[in-house]
């Protein structure tokens, strides 16, 4: 069975590098590279080829090609209409992508798009499931039981590693208000398991009003954070985003 967990940690090995000096390599926290060869995420295709470049190992050699299962087309061409959404979001005079901006920016046949996608949003969704299953992966690892603990130390490396992809939909309008949308839809429910001890007799709002508050509080900054110029790695962001998750809370409250 193919392990890129042990093909990336015999890499770093060879070299002689700590994780925190192959991460330093790669730009990324040494806290990804932990994840990775402990096999709670895996590597994009995108920075298996840095490593491949970085360190002179044929791409082959880490994901060779014969022990890939192989994708559908329909999940190629999905990809596909995915990646033509991005790059027109991308773009500075792109505010209202439509279905068909993206058909004609991915070459394919309208009437055969309209049976993997019908709106912008189910590819933004395709979107967040892909990234979301990466998530789950990671989740299975944990013992943290503290939310905001398990979003600093699971899933912000997760994020991190999609960095590209996130700060284009945070950060173009058209995308910002249907994929903020999504997101709180999506996380409200994960959260609100965590508030059942919430007592309303020390604050004066409702339990779903603090629900809702510290989900859309928690975006913002996570947002904020993937929208930088250059955004810190997880492992600096962490003590940050604590802080100000905590922050949230403590106001919440205090209401």
């Amino acid at each position: 069975m193919y392990e890129t967990n042990k093909i990336i940690k015999k890499i770093r090995n060879d070299n002689k590098l700590t994780q925190t000096e192959f991460a330093a390599f790669l730009s990324v926290s040494h806290q990804t590279v932990s994840s990775w060869e402990r096999a709670r995420t895996r590597p994009t295709l995108v920075m298996l080829k840095k490593i491949s470049q970085s360190f002179n190992i044929p791409l082959s050699k880490l994901l060779p090609v014969d022990k890939v299962p192989k994708k559908s087309k329909r999940d190629l061409d999905k990809e596909k209409l995915a990646h033509a959404f991005l790059c027109l979001l991308s773009r500075s005079d792109m505010r209202n992508v439509t279905m068909q901006d993206i058909i004609l920016e991915s070459g394919l046949n309208p009437h055969y798009v309209s049976s993997l996608f019908s709106t912008p949003l189910d590819i933004l969704t395709f979107i967040a499931i892909k990234i979301e299953q990466e998530i789950s992966i990671a989740l299975k690892h944990t013992t943290a039981t503290d939310p905001f603990i398990i979003l600093a130390d699971v899933i912000l490396p997760v994020l991190y590693q999609h960095c590209h992809v996130l700060k284009i939909l945070y950060s173009k309008n058209y995308a910002n208000g249907e994929w903020m949308h999504f997101l709180e839809q999506k996380y409200i429910k994960w959260v609100t398991p965590f508030f059942n001890n919430y007592c309303i007799e020390n604050a004066p709002v409702s339990r779903l009003f603090a629900i809702e508050l510290s989900v859309k509080m928690t975006l913002s900054i996570i947002s904020t954070w993937l929208t930088q110029p250059i955004p810190e790695s997880p492992e600096t962001f962490r003590v940050h985003f604590l802080q100000l998750t905590k922050m949230s809370i403590t106001d919440i409250a205090a209401l």
